[in-house]
């Protein structure tokens, strides 16, 4: 059986008529304005996938958040984190994501925390207010 995958939602008959409108509109509307085509990927690594999602979540919960779509170093996004003024930091890579657990660093005090990956978002607000 195949499985749908998780944040992608199918374009079903009936639906695609419309989508293949709006994208018309919208590629003629940028050509009129010189941008050109590009092609992405698709998909991504599971933990991009779901910082993203989080990244969201905490901005509905009014905890500002940004997410390196970049790929730096560890070492790298902390000194960035720390030049912005930033009092705490996740950190999610595949061993946590194996754990189910990620880190949350208190960017003053260099504390961490294991928090598990349940309710997350909750949860890291919880310990930051």
């Amino acid at each position: 059986m195949i499985q749908s995958i998780r944040g992608f939602k199918d374009i079903l008959p009936g639906e695609v008529e419309l989508w293949q409108h709006i994208e018309k509109t919208a590629r003629s509307l940028l050509e009129s304005f010189g941008f050109k085509e590009i092609r992405i990927p698709i998909l991504e690594h599971a933990e991009l996938s779901m910082a993203f999602d989080w990244t969201c979540a905490f901005g509905l919960e009014g905890i500002i958040a940004e997410l390196d779509f970049a790929g730096k170093s560890l070492k790298s996004q902390m000194k960035r984190a720390d030049r912005f003024g930033a009092k705490h930091v996740l950190i999610v890579g595949e061993k946590e994501l194996e754990e189910k657990a990620v880190i949350l660093r208190n960017m003053t005090t260099k504390e961490q925390l294991l928090v598990p990956l349940d309710n997350l978002v909750k949860a890291v607000k919880d310990k930051i207010s």
